[in-house]
């Protein structure tokens, strides 16, 4: 199983959880930008938790890639 697969399974499962949790609590009703946009609290807490897990892995791997790109360039110069 690749990576990126394991990494959106875990935030699927993690935005599940606070969605199943929310069936015993708060259901409060907001409004995204528009009066016909509702999101809930519920919603919000899950793509929270979403955010959570995928963004610290894709902040990681961004500064690997600028890593790997400083060095292509660094590289490069030498040889350019």
């Amino acid at each position: 199983m690749s990576r990126e697969l394991q990494v959106a399974i875990a935030a699927a499962r993690a935005g599940a959880a606070e969605l199943a949790a929310a069936r015993r609590g708060d259901l409060r009703v907001d409004y995204k930008d528009a009066r016909a946009n509702l999101v809930t609290v519920a919603d919000h807490r899950s793509q929270q938790a979403i955010s959570d897990v995928i963004v610290p892995v894709s902040h990681a791997k961004t500064q690997a890639l600028g890593v790997q790109a400083a060095v292509a360039h660094e590289v490069a110069d030498k040889f350019c």
